[in-house]
Protein backbone atom coordinates (compact mmCIF):
# COMPACT_ATOMS: atom_id res chain seq x y z
CA UNK A 1 0.00 0.00 0.00
CA UNK A 2 1.38 3.40 -0.98
CA UNK A 3 1.43 6.07 1.70
CA UNK A 4 1.45 9.48 -0.01
CA UNK A 5 1.55 11.34 3.30
CA UNK A 6 5.13 10.33 4.15
CA UNK A 7 8.06 12.47 3.15
CA UNK A 8 10.55 11.11 0.64
CA UNK A 9 13.90 9.78 1.90
CA UNK A 10 16.76 12.31 1.58
CA UNK A 11 18.27 10.63 -1.51
CA UNK A 12 14.96 10.82 -3.38
CA UNK A 13 14.64 14.52 -2.52
CA UNK A 14 18.22 15.15 -3.70
CA UNK A 15 17.52 13.39 -6.99
CA UNK A 16 14.36 15.43 -7.48
CA UNK A 17 16.30 18.67 -6.88
CA UNK A 18 19.01 17.61 -9.37
CA UNK A 19 16.38 16.65 -11.95
CA UNK A 20 14.65 20.02 -11.49
CA UNK A 21 17.94 21.90 -11.94
CA UNK A 22 18.79 19.93 -15.09
CA UNK A 23 15.30 20.48 -16.51
CA UNK A 24 15.42 24.21 -15.75
CA UNK A 25 18.87 24.44 -17.35
CA UNK A 26 17.64 22.68 -20.49
CA UNK A 27 14.62 24.99 -20.78
CA UNK A 28 16.80 28.11 -20.47
CA UNK A 29 19.55 26.80 -22.77
CA UNK A 30 18.12 28.80 -25.66
CA UNK A 31 18.92 32.01 -23.73
CA UNK A 32 22.53 30.99 -23.17
CA UNK A 33 25.35 31.63 -25.61
CA UNK A 34 27.87 28.85 -26.29
CA UNK A 35 29.01 26.94 -23.23
CA UNK A 36 32.67 26.41 -22.35
CA UNK A 37 34.15 23.24 -20.87
CA UNK A 38 37.56 23.03 -19.24
CA UNK A 39 40.03 21.51 -16.84
CA UNK A 40 41.76 23.11 -13.89
CA UNK A 41 44.43 22.59 -11.29
CA UNK A 42 43.94 24.01 -7.82
CA UNK A 43 45.94 24.76 -4.70
CA UNK A 44 44.05 25.21 -1.44
CA UNK A 45 45.01 26.53 1.96
CA UNK A 46 42.75 25.45 4.79
CA UNK A 47 41.24 28.40 6.64
CA UNK A 48 42.41 26.90 9.96
CA UNK A 49 45.92 26.65 8.50
CA UNK A 50 45.77 30.29 7.37
CA UNK A 51 44.92 31.31 10.92
CA UNK A 52 47.62 29.13 12.49
CA UNK A 53 45.21 26.47 13.72
CA UNK A 54 45.08 22.71 13.22
CA UNK A 55 43.76 20.99 10.14
CA UNK A 56 44.87 20.02 6.68
CA UNK A 57 47.06 22.98 5.82
CA UNK A 58 47.55 22.76 2.04
CA UNK A 59 46.20 20.58 -0.73
CA UNK A 60 46.59 20.16 -4.47
CA UNK A 61 43.61 19.27 -6.60
CA UNK A 62 42.39 18.67 -10.14
CA UNK A 63 38.98 19.20 -11.60
CA UNK A 64 36.67 20.31 -14.33
CA UNK A 65 34.73 23.44 -15.10
CA UNK A 66 31.73 24.48 -17.18
CA UNK A 67 30.75 28.06 -17.97
CA UNK A 68 27.45 29.27 -19.36
CA UNK A 69 27.58 32.92 -20.40
CA UNK A 70 24.45 35.02 -20.65
CA UNK A 71 24.14 38.62 -21.76
CA UNK A 72 25.27 39.98 -18.36
CA UNK A 73 26.50 37.17 -16.10
CA UNK A 74 28.50 33.99 -16.47
CA UNK A 75 27.25 30.89 -14.62
CA UNK A 76 30.28 28.88 -13.50
CA UNK A 77 30.20 25.32 -12.20
CA UNK A 78 33.40 23.65 -11.02
CA UNK A 79 34.41 20.39 -9.36
CA UNK A 80 37.74 19.79 -7.64
CA UNK A 81 39.10 16.56 -6.18
CA UNK A 82 41.87 17.34 -3.73
CA UNK A 83 44.69 15.12 -2.48
CA UNK A 84 44.97 15.95 1.23
CA UNK A 85 47.87 14.83 3.40
CA UNK A 86 46.46 12.61 6.16
CA UNK A 87 49.61 13.16 8.24
CA UNK A 88 48.26 16.60 9.12
CA UNK A 89 45.38 14.99 11.04
CA UNK A 90 45.54 13.66 14.58
CA UNK A 91 44.33 10.14 15.38
CA UNK A 92 46.52 8.25 12.89
CA UNK A 93 44.27 8.68 9.84
CA UNK A 94 45.18 6.22 7.09
CA UNK A 95 43.04 7.64 4.30
CA UNK A 96 41.62 11.05 3.46
CA UNK A 97 39.41 12.21 0.62
CA UNK A 98 38.17 15.72 -0.07
CA UNK A 99 36.14 17.12 -2.97
CA UNK A 100 34.04 20.19 -3.62
CA UNK A 101 31.49 21.39 -6.11
CA UNK A 102 30.95 25.12 -6.64
CA UNK A 103 28.09 26.88 -8.41
CA UNK A 104 28.88 30.57 -8.93
CA UNK A 105 27.79 33.63 -10.84
CA UNK A 106 30.56 35.84 -12.23
CA UNK A 107 30.26 39.42 -13.44
CA UNK A 108 32.85 40.76 -15.94
CA UNK A 109 34.50 43.97 -14.75
CA UNK A 110 35.94 45.06 -18.10
CA UNK A 111 37.09 43.61 -21.38
CA UNK A 112 40.42 43.81 -23.14
CA UNK A 113 43.49 41.60 -23.25
CA UNK A 114 42.88 40.52 -19.66
CA UNK A 115 39.25 40.13 -18.68
CA UNK A 116 38.82 40.39 -14.89
CA UNK A 117 35.67 39.26 -13.12
CA UNK A 118 34.12 39.09 -9.64
CA UNK A 119 31.55 36.67 -8.36
CA UNK A 120 30.15 34.46 -5.69
CA UNK A 121 27.99 31.46 -5.12
CA UNK A 122 27.46 28.21 -3.27
CA UNK A 123 29.81 25.38 -2.41
CA UNK A 124 29.26 21.76 -1.44
CA UNK A 125 32.28 20.11 0.19
CA UNK A 126 32.67 16.42 0.97
CA UNK A 127 35.20 14.82 3.31
CA UNK A 128 35.97 11.19 4.11
CA UNK A 129 38.53 10.12 6.74
CA UNK A 130 39.56 6.55 7.52
CA UNK A 131 41.27 5.94 10.87
CA UNK A 132 41.95 3.00 13.20
CA UNK A 133 39.32 2.22 15.78
CA UNK A 134 40.41 2.76 19.38
CA UNK A 135 39.50 0.62 22.38
CA UNK A 136 40.67 0.82 26.02
CA UNK A 137 44.18 -0.38 25.12
CA UNK A 138 44.70 1.92 22.12
CA UNK A 139 44.32 1.59 18.32
CA UNK A 140 43.02 -1.71 16.96
CA UNK A 141 43.50 -3.42 13.58
CA UNK A 142 39.95 -2.40 12.61
CA UNK A 143 39.32 0.89 10.83
CA UNK A 144 36.33 3.16 10.63
CA UNK A 145 35.46 5.72 7.97
CA UNK A 146 33.70 8.97 8.74
CA UNK A 147 32.18 10.97 5.90
CA UNK A 148 30.30 14.25 5.85
CA UNK A 149 29.30 17.04 3.51
CA UNK A 150 28.94 20.75 4.19
CA UNK A 151 27.37 23.59 2.25
CA UNK A 152 28.73 27.10 2.24
CA UNK A 153 29.28 30.30 0.29
CA UNK A 154 32.24 31.54 -1.67
CA UNK A 155 33.47 34.83 -3.06
CA UNK A 156 35.79 34.86 -6.06
CA UNK A 157 37.86 37.06 -8.32
CA UNK A 158 39.63 36.03 -11.48
CA UNK A 159 41.01 36.94 -14.83
CA UNK A 160 40.48 35.36 -18.27
CA UNK A 161 42.65 35.67 -21.38
CA UNK A 162 42.20 34.28 -24.88
CA UNK A 163 45.08 32.03 -25.98
CA UNK A 164 44.43 31.00 -29.58
CA UNK A 165 41.17 29.04 -29.63
CA UNK A 166 41.34 28.45 -25.86
CA UNK A 167 40.45 30.65 -22.91
CA UNK A 168 42.96 30.54 -20.03
CA UNK A 169 41.91 31.66 -16.57
CA UNK A 170 43.25 32.14 -13.06
CA UNK A 171 40.88 32.47 -10.12
CA UNK A 172 41.08 33.07 -6.37
CA UNK A 173 38.19 31.86 -4.25
CA UNK A 174 37.49 32.29 -0.53
CA UNK A 175 35.04 29.79 0.92
CA UNK A 176 33.00 30.83 3.93
CA UNK A 177 31.42 27.94 5.82
CA UNK A 178 31.45 24.61 4.00
CA UNK A 179 34.96 24.06 2.63
CA UNK A 180 36.43 27.04 4.51
CA UNK A 181 39.47 27.35 2.25
CA UNK A 182 41.38 29.85 0.18
CA UNK A 183 41.68 28.29 -3.30
CA UNK A 184 43.77 29.32 -6.30
CA UNK A 185 42.79 27.66 -9.60
CA UNK A 186 44.27 27.89 -13.08
CA UNK A 187 42.93 26.21 -16.19
CA UNK A 188 41.84 26.32 -19.78
CA UNK A 189 38.41 26.32 -21.41
CA UNK A 190 37.36 25.06 -24.82
CA UNK A 191 34.71 27.25 -26.39
CA UNK A 192 33.97 30.81 -25.38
Amino acid sequence: MTNYGRSHPPRVRERCVVAFILLTSAVHASQVEAQSLGVQGSWAQDAAGLLGGDGISTQLGVGGRVELPTSILRAVGSFDYFFPDCDDLSGGATGCKYWEFNANLAIPISSGTLNPYLGGGLSLAGTSITAPEVDGSGPTAETTTTSFTETGFNVLAGVRRAVGSLMAYAEARVEVAGGEQFVLSVGVLWGR
